[in-house]
This record gives C-alpha cells, sequence and structure tokens, in this order.
C-alpha cells in the first residue's frame, strides 16, 4: 500500500479538522472539536510521515507517531467546548 506523502496527508487532516469545526459550530455537538484532534493524530498513528528535512533523523518515524498519540491524547483529554 503506498503511502501518503507529508504535505498531502497535513492537508487531509486540516481539511478535516476544518470540516469538524465548522460542523461542531454549525450543530453544537461540541465533541466535533475532540474528534477532530483524534482523526488529525490517528492520521499520523496509521501512517508516520515526516518532512523531507528530517529523513537524516534515526528516529523520525517512531517521534512522528509520538506526535500522533499525544494528539490523540489532546483530544480524549481536553474538553474543547464541553
Amino acid at each position: 500500500m503506498k503511502s501518503f506523502p507529508f504535505d498531502k496527508q497535513m492537508i487531509v487532516g486540516l481539511c478535516t479538522g476544518l470540516v469538524l469545526f465548522l460542523l461542531g459550530t454549525q450543530t453544537g455537538w461540541n465533541a466535533c472539536y475532540n474528534l477532530a484532534w483524534v482523526f488529525f493524530g490517528a492520521l499520523f498513528v496509521v501512517n508516520p510521515v515526516y518532512p523531507e528535512r528530517f529523513q537524516n533523523r534515526p528516529h523520525a518515524k517512531e517521534e512522528a507517531r509520538l506526535a500522533g498519540v499525544i494528539c490523540i491524547a489532546i483530544g480524549l483529554v481536553m474538553q474543547f467546548g464541553l
């Protein structure tokens, strides 16, 4: 399976976050804000990509996954708008 490059994954994640933010604003369902964080973090856990300038780092994939786990934790722990 071919993975998304970093720039396309960021665009997909940010567009999905924007859609969930707008959905939460229009419907009043405040959990959409948290779902945006969880979805964005899950993208990086499943497909750990990073910018090209970090190719020489020995643990870049693990760091990208860790950033995804941190985003998921923020989405689960914080109560944005609740």
